[in-house]
């Protein structure tokens, strides 16, 4: 099930990556514009949700295989890649401590035509880990894990000189 959310979060994320771009688009029915494709992938991973969120307590979910991902990254990464104008994009997906997929797509670099390889490409994520970093952290918090309210060097293989005060998770 966690899988799929995070499957979820990265297409999303794909789709929505590109919002902010200026350059107009053409495609292939020209009835279709992004914002109808948008919303046909919106509606489609409602109707999705909306299944799972029915199923039975009884049945017993099926388990993601490695194959099902990658069948799923290779049939929707290059669409994605395409409508969204995307050079390129490493997706790894891992499940207790083991990565299941780790695949690269589309263009490195684009005017040499290098492919991405997902062992020595680098993306800068900006932004967006501090959401993932921030997830984690409240889900360690979760478990009890970690404390908001404790001083930062408990937790860290180093140590940060603290003049003023301790500095906590919270502060951070």
């Amino acid at each position: 099930m966690r899988i799929l959310c995070w499957l979820i979060i990265i297409s999303t994320l794909l789709i929505f990556s590109t919002t902010g771009h200026a350059e107009t688009r053409e495609y292939p029915n020209p009835e279709l514009d992004s914002g109808s494709a948008n919303h046909a992938v919106l509606h489609n991973l409602n109707r999705d949700i909306s299944t799972i969120s029915h199923e039975s307590e009884d049945d017993p979910t099926p388990e993601l295989t490695a194959d099902d991902i990658s069948t799923w990254l290779d049939g929707y990464m290059p669409y994605a890649i395409a409508s969204n104008d995307i050079a390129g994009a490493v997706v790894t997906v891992v499940k207790d401590d083991n990565i299941l997929v780790n695949r690269g797509y589309g263009f490195a670099d684009l005017a040499e035509h290098q492919p991405v390889d997902p062992v020595t490409t680098l993306f800068r994520t900006g932004s967006i880990s501090k959401l993932f970093t921030w997830t984690a952290v409240m889900q360690l918090v979760e478990r009890g894990e970690l404390n908001l309210d404790q001083n930062v060097n408990t937790y860290l293989d180093f140590e940060i000189p603290m003049p003023q005060g301790d500095i906590t998770l919270r502060h951070i």
